[in-house]
């Protein structure tokens, strides 16, 4: 019973993960190359065809890499969860991992603090 709650957990979260990763293709496609222009009025970007033809296949080769990336991750998700033993391997790890990275994210925020407020204090300084 606890390994299907648990794999009901990781379908909705990798269901979330293909939700988010579906938004964030669709906002990218719906962004025209005239709205990245910085500043000025009737500023448009022109690409060649040669620049058309290896954006095209860019896209096409990040979409291919995208299924790939679903279908493997899908694949791994529906492997079993071991035995009771990895299981509590398993989350020892995770708990070690999540206490390792959250003392990481409590050392830098002082030294982010620190570097955006003396970018900030470049840019103004460079305004006058």
């Amino acid at each position: 019973m606890k390994s299907l709650k648990h794999n009901e957990v990781r379908e909705r979260a990798a269901l979330g993960f293909n939700l988010r990763l579906l938004g964030s293709l669709l906002l990218g496609t719906f962004v025209t190359a005239s709205s990245f222009a910085a500043e000025g009025e009737n500023v448009r970007l022109s690409f060649s065809n040669s620049d058309n033809m290896i954006l095209g296949v860019s896209a096409l080769l990040g979409l291919i890499s995208i299924v790939i990336a679903i279908f493997i991750a899908r694949k791994v998700l529906a492997e079993s969860n071991g035995s009771q033993a990895m299981q509590e391997v398993q989350k020892a790890i995770e708990d070690g991992a999540r206490a390792y990275l959250s003392q990481q994210i409590k050392m830098m925020i002082p030294f982010i603090i620190i570097l955006a407020v003396g970018m900030a204090g470049l840019y103004w300084a460079g305004l006058k």
